[in-house]
């Protein structure tokens, strides 16, 4: 907003302005999509499901006052874009890289070393014969697993536990 305004009292938008709206824009929608996902532990929450919502009213409310400060004939090609930008949130690699196409996970180191360790000295087979919960290779597992197990009489790592995708849902 270096440049005096135009007739209609607009300001051009520079590239990393325009950029910080769609990250904006991408915040916007993302909170859409994970209003579902997380609407039942939000209620859990005191005051979660409004805060939420607060969150999200604001932000429309500053994204439309700030779509009023750019030009029209910008603003007629950024909307049909930014209904459909979101936002992605990427872990960085330890050299402070992001780690284009995989998929990067921050797990605690011990429970790795379990898991490795376990896994190269055959200690166990994911078998059906222990108290799943009991054991440590399970619970280590289980601590670099970022969502829950489903529940199961036998232990989930075995051949005889068939898990499905609806599983986790």
């Amino acid at each position: 907003m270096w440049k005096e305004p135009d007739a209609e009292g607009r300001y051009s938008v520079s590239y990393r302005e325009y950029q910080a709206i769609r990250a904006l824009f991408g915040t916007q929608n993302s909170l859409i999509f994970a209003q579902k996902d997380l609407e039942q532990r939000l209620k859990v929450v005191p005051d979660g499901w409004r805060d939420f919502r607060l969150v999200y009213s604001v932000l429309e409310k500053l994204l439309t006052k700030l779509l009023r400060t750019v030009p029209s004939q910008k603003l007629l090609s950024m909307k049909r874009e930014l209904k459909d930008t979101y936002c992605e949130v990427k872990v960085k690699g330890a050299a402070g890289q992001t780690l284009e196409g995989d998929l990067l996970r921050v797990v605690p180191q011990q429970d790795l070393e379990t898991v490795v360790n376990a896994a190269m000295d055959f200690q166990c087979f994911a078998c059906d014969r222990c108290d799943y919960k009991k054991c440590r290779l399970y619970q280590a597992i289980n601590n670099l697993y970022h969502y829950d197990f489903p529940k199961s009489k036998t232990c989930p790592l075995s051949d005889e536990t068939i898990l499905t995708k609806e599983d986790y849902q």
